[in-house]
């Protein structure tokens, strides 16, 4: 494996290679004191002279089972932790155009079916192959002690039966890798098809969801079925290879002893040890399947734990005054090479409030996310403050500019905790703020006020009541920039008033944009960018806002 091959590894056992030596050794020492007191007691039943050390050794062991196990278990655990820490870790600070080359259906392939077959393989390598190996080197070395004719033929009798299971376990990789890409598009659908159910409702395609994801589920069966398949027919002769083991390994040592080529007691040593060399025989029927199978997990695990990372440094934001696009051009990294944008100006100042109209496609929220820093424009530039954001820290950009998305989310806890998303808040000003969104006397109404639970997504809480909360925990942040993405539609006519006049108030000494298609609030609106006129996509916007 080339240094990416172990990004997956080093992710897994980072910040836990202590512990992992301290397994290592422990698993050492078990094996290694488990051969030396089989070895004993065979030289002891051939010479009749007992040592005081057995029962000696025989305690430690008992000792150090239990403690290893900890060890092992703790391992595991904290294994775990670093993969999904790191997975997460990538995924959040990775740059958009990488993730979105992954599907929504990788991405949760990933974290259901990769990390827990990589667990599984690192699992069996430490608890079963490991401990396996170790007792077979010291059994296999300890024959050559006794016979050199002894210890090889020891070895091929399990050379030959893994040579052979090496071979004819490839398909367990390829049908892994079918049954893998095959959960993808099954996960892909169906996180899809959720995701736009509204759409597939209003469009009377459920009966062409159920029949898509069906046939997707019949192919994710049909390899699964393979896959197993060819993991059965290679059990099979991994156990006439065992017996033929024994029945070898124990003739052979008999002969030994009839020749005087080795002692009464080294055959009894060779008859307790010959289960070592079966164990790790029989053994790696599974370990090589579960190497298959981790080979496929560990490919797509580093497509995301290999992928770029955005920028971290950068300068702070101070006050952000005005915002300029100037001549951007970007194409999504779909491959078309469509340029979405190309010489789109714009120029936005404090103390305005913008209207942002446009249909479907026509890059109302990529705009935003090109000015947070999600995506990377590929021509021009975005000035804020007349700097490049491409010299800001995107993390202190993204805390001075506040976007408000369309879905209204809130989670599982009380009112409170939803305003204040775990920020120090006085109540004072928390109440101020929730009485200029309305929505503070229906709270009071509520059992428990501002304490009042809420289950995840807001329960029973009306649409407008959502939104209006959802706009209460938006001013309770304190940004420069305010993006609100369809914030009225869930609004009635007084509370949509209401909210007009609020923007109005933050438009004072900040900027406030409206991506929207409420023709009402089109209708009222001062300046309006029309993102379906062909000038935004030709650079005129440049010269008529007067940027230089």
């Amino acid at each position: 494996m080339n240094d990416k091959e172990y990004l997956t590894y080093r992710n897994m056992f980072g910040a836990a290679y202590g512990r992992l030596f301290i397994v290592l050794t422990g698993t050492i020492l078990s094996v290694a004191g488990n051969v030396f007191l089989r070895w004993s007691i065979g030289e002891g039943l051939d010479t009749g002279k007992w040592k005081a050390s057995w029962p000696i050794v025989a305690g430690v062991l008992l000792a150090l089972w239990p403690l290893l196990h900890l060890n092992r278990q703790k391992l595991f655990v904290q294994i775990q932790k670093n993969i999904y820490w790191n997975l997460q870790r990538k995924i959040l600070r990775g740059s958009m155009v990488t993730i979105e080359k992954n599907n929504l259906g990788a991405v949760t392939t990933c974290y259901v079916t990769d990390v827990t077959v990589m667990d599984r393989f690192v699992n069996r390598i430490l608890e079963k192959a490991l401990p396996d190996l170790i007792g077979w080197l010291i059994t296999v070395g300890l024959m050559f002690w006794f016979d050199l004719f002894l210890g090889i033929a020891a070895v091929v009798v399990t050379v030959l039966p893994t040579f052979f299971l090496h071979r004819m376990s490839r398909p367990v990789a390829k049908g892994t890798r079918e049954y893998q890409e095959a959960l993808e598009a099954a996960n892909q659908s169906v996180v899809t098809g959720l995701y736009n159910l509204e759409t597939i409702k209003a469009s009377c395609k459920e009966a062409d969801f159920w029949r898509d994801n069906r046939e997707k589920l019949e192919v994710l069966q049909k390899k699964k079925r393979s896959v197993a398949l060819w993991e059965a027919i290679l059990a099979a002769p991994m156990m006439v290879s065992t017996f033929a083991t024994i029945i070898f390994m124990t003739a052979l040592s008999g002969w030994f002893v009839l020749a005087g080529r080795i002692s009464t007691g080294q055959l009894l040593t060779v008859v307790t040890l010959i289960d070592n060399i079966v164990s790790f025989v029989m053994s790696q029927e599974g370990t090589i399947s579960a190497y298959r199978r981790a080979s496929v997990s560990r490919h797509r695990l580093n497509g995301f734990l290999g992928q770029e990372e955005e920028r971290q440094g950068g300068r702070e934001v101070e006050k952000i005054r005005e915002i300029v696009f100037d001549r951007i051009c970007f194409a999504y990294p779909d491959g078309s090479g469509k340029e979405l944008y190309h010489g789109f100006s714009e120029r936005w100042q404090q103390g305005e409030l913008i209207f942002i109209k446009g249909g479907n496609g026509k890059g109302k929220s990529t705009l935003v996310k090109l000015l947070t820093g999600i995506y990377d424009i590929t021509k021009g530039q975005i000035l804020v403050n007349g700097i490049s954001i491409q010299e800001y820290r995107h993390a202190s950009l993204r805390e001075k500019i506040v976007v408000v998305p369309q879905e209204n989310i809130l989670f599982q806890g009380s009112i409170r905790d939803n305003l204040a998303c775990g920020k120090k808040i006085d109540m004072a000003r928390m109440e101020k703020v929730c009485k200029k969104t309305g929505i503070y006397e229906e709270i009071m109404r509520m059992p428990d006020g501002f304490e009042t639970v809420l289950t995840e997504n807001g329960g029973t809480l009306s649409g407008g009541q959502k939104q209006r909360l959802c706009l209460a925990r938006v001013l309770l942040r304190d940004g420069d920039v305010y993006i609100f993405d369809e914030p009225t539609s869930a609004l009635d006519k007084m509370n949509q008033d209401r909210f007009v006049r609020l923007l109005n108030q933050l438009a004072e000494d900040r900027i406030v944009v409206i991506i929207t298609h409420d023709r009402e609030l089109l209708d009222s609106a001062r300046r309006v960018v029309d993102l379906n006129a062909e000038r935004h996509r030709s650079g005129m916007m440049l010269q008529e806002t007067g940027v230089k």
